[in-house]
């Protein structure tokens, strides 16, 4: 797990910070998904336990800390680190929530089994869904501050699209 941080995050983030001091090679970078497949695998396994009021805190400050630096260094890229971390929190946050509702469960155990599928077909829906919606609505016309208001309808649309691709992969092809 700490070699797939130092060869899938640190040379990003560091690249980023460091912009003209340090320059490491980052032939990696676009595979970090793999990254958030052994920390899952890490906390399927080894099953830490840590206080959920001291992970709550812990999320609360680095999401200060990333707004704090997006603000003083507004540099695309260099927050990798920390969502890194954030994620990591997010995780052991939701390991080991009991869910009673058996609907509620079963959901969420779905959507889980088919997050890998949800995250690559959004990139794929993204291209697919942004020039149709450029289009339909002109950017132009609306003014910045109206798109703000789209952002949700759209988000819940590329997750449903996404969803449903995940749900036929799902069928067509068997994984375990």
């Amino acid at each position: 797990m700490i070699l797939s941080i130092f060869t899938f995050i640190l040379p990003n983030f560091i690249n980023n910070v460091f912009v003209d001091a340090i320059s490491i090679p980052n032939w990696w970078g676009g595979a970090y998904p793999i990254a958030y497949y052994i920390l899952g695998m890490y906390i399927f396994y080894e099953k830490p336990k840590f206080s959920k009021r001291v992970l709550l805190i812990l999320l609360v400050f680095t999401q200060i800390v990333m707004f704090s630096y997006n603000v003083l260094f507004p540099i695309s890229g260099h927050e990798i680190f920390i969502v890194y971390i954030s994620s990591c929190i997010i995780f052991l946050l939701l390991y080991n929530v009991d869910i009673k509702n058996k609907f509620f469960r079963n959901t969420f155990i779905y959507f889980s089994n088919i997050s890998l599928d949800i995250y690559l077909a959004s990139s794929l829906v993204d291209k697919l869904l942004y020039p149709f919606i450029y289009n339909f609505l002109d950017f132009k016309i609306i003014g910045q501050a109206r798109i703000i208001l789209y952002a949700p309808v759209i988000l819940i649309i590329v997750f449903i699209l996404s969803s449903i691709y995940g749900s036929i992969r799902k069928l067509i092809i068997k994984l375990r």
